[in-house]
């Protein structure tokens, strides 16, 4: 690993510059995310227009990670985390001034291209900056500030929200984001990664993967229709190809060696996979289901939904002190089994068990997340060679994005089979609630799919 003297960067400022980035990302996600009813009664949105606000996040950032991450390898990835910075702030600006669902979901999109920029090298950069004997609780601070981020999204939203309505949420940022990336310009250490030509780009992998993501998305919200499971065939198909393509290039946009010669490295990918699967929706379907069936304003939603992120921040930033003195599979078990609890108490409060079991269930969710991600971070970028790890970041980042992909796609297909293209008004209001009960459901699943994962990577270990 270079030094200091050899980036020309101090590792301090440049780490809290990729901080910055990590911080403001998930910040404008979640308070954008609180905004959805005051957003869409203004610009007129269905549910069918609400379900692809989020899911359009997700295709963005899935198609986006691969070729983040092998651009970062190729020009350095300083270059990609700012170009990432300055994506980000030009979709908050075509969010603030939309006047329609439509550009304000094109908005939505652009803004996970610009989140997969800066994470799928934030990471890379940090094992530039520090040691492996650092990196443990380094990796835990950095969560915990990109939890911080999470967790004052719904904070943020719902204030500004209550005074000033959703625009100024996506308005504001913008400074921001220009800020993060004029430091990051002259402050982040300008190292073009080992030499790679950067005419071996791979064109035809980045469209057949950004195809094939698009296209299985966008089925996934009528999978309940012929023409729809047809496209789903067809984007499966077209991933298919693109695994095949990948491995007969010299220089793939993701090195498959990694998933085919590491089994440990390949089943921690789906610890996180199916722990996304199981997490990342929950603030947008809490939202649904505090402002629309519990009838609480956008401050006192936010203030609830605010726990489950405080809880992962404080645990991740915790968590990594306890690296080499827990085992991994330990700490990750233990987060397993929390978030397994969680989700119980969650379904049981929407019974109308007891409303306090909210949120207790989502403080344990929170808890989950801060301990199985820290953990599987560190190893998995620790057990790969050093020309791998911009490509090592962005397959751990695309794990996590496919598994929000299906989080998303999941209830976004329940909200179109119970309401389908409906207002969300009160005579919908029990279609909803099915909807939400489903995915709490399948989120569970997602979770106990999380745990058989960790079997299978604590047997190949």
């Amino acid at each position: 690993m270079k030094t200091q003297n050899e980036t020309g960067a101090r590792p301090g400022l440049a780490f809290a510059i990729i901080c910055l980035g990590s911080f403001l990302a998930p910040l404008l996600v979640h308070s954008s995310t609180l905004g959805i009813p005051a957003m869409s009664k203004s610009l007129d949105m269905d549910a069918s227009a609400i379900s692809w606000f989020p899911l359009a996040l997700v295709v963005g950032n899935a198609i986006a990670q691969f070729p983040a991450g092998r651009l970062g390898d190729m020009f350095g990835h300083n270059r990609v985390f700012v170009a990432g910075l300055l994506i980000a702030a030009t979709a908050s600006l075509l969010g603030g001034l939309a006047i329609n669902g439509a550009m304000v979901t094109a908005a939505r999109f652009m803004q996970g291209v610009g989140n997969a920029a800066i994470f799928a090298t934030a990471m890379a950069l940090i094992s530039d900056l520090y040691s492996v004997e650092q990196r443990g609780k380094i990796m835990g601070v950095y969560l915990a500030i990109g939890y911080l981020g999470v967790t004052g999204g719904p904070l943020f939203g719902g204030l500004v929200i209550g005074l000033f309505g959703w625009r100024p949420v996506f308005l504001i940022p913008v400074a921001f984001f220009l800020l993060a990336a004029i430091a990051g310009h002259y402050r982040l250490p300008p190292k073009k990664a080992h030499g790679v030509n950067p005419q071996r780009f791979d064109f035809t992998g980045t469209l057949l993967y950004g195809l094939a993501i698009a296209i299985t998305a966008s089925s996934l919200l009528r999978i309940d229709d012929k023409g729809s499971s047809l496209a789903l065939f067809a984007g499966l198909a077209l991933l298919g190809i693109f695994v095949l393509h990948q491995r007969g290039r010299l220089h793939p946009l993701i090195d498959f060696r990694l998933f085919l010669e590491n089994r440990t490295f390949g089943f921690s990918c789906l610890v996180l996979l199916f722990l996304q699967g199981g997490i990342y929706a929950i603030p947008f379907v809490a939202t649904l289901y505090l402002q629309y069936i519990q009838a609480l304003s956008p401050q006192s939603a936010g203030l609830i939904l605010m726990l489950q992120a405080v809880s992962t921040a404080i645990i991740a930033l915790f968590s990594g002190r306890f690296i080499g003195r827990v085992s991994n599979v330990r700490l990750i078990a233990i987060g397993i089994g929390m978030g397994l609890a969680g989700m119980l108490f969650i379904i049981l409060a929407e019974t109308g068990t007891n409303f306090a079991l909210i949120p207790m269930g989502l403080v344990a969710i929170g808890a989950c997340a801060g301990l199985v991600e820290t953990p599987a971070i560190n190893f998995m970028m620790g057990c790969v060679a050093e020309d791998q790890r911009g490509s090592a970041s962005a397959a751990l980042n695309s794990a996590r994005m496919f598994g929000s992909l299906v989080g998303i796609s999941a209830i976004s297909a329940l909200m179109n089979l119970y309401l389908g293209d409906a207002m969300i008004t009160p005579a919908v209001y029990g279609e909803l609630a099915m909807a939400v009960q489903g995915y709490f459901l399948i989120a569970a699943l997602m979770i106990g799919l999380c745990g058989a994962s960790l079997f299978l990577a604590s047997r190949s270990a």
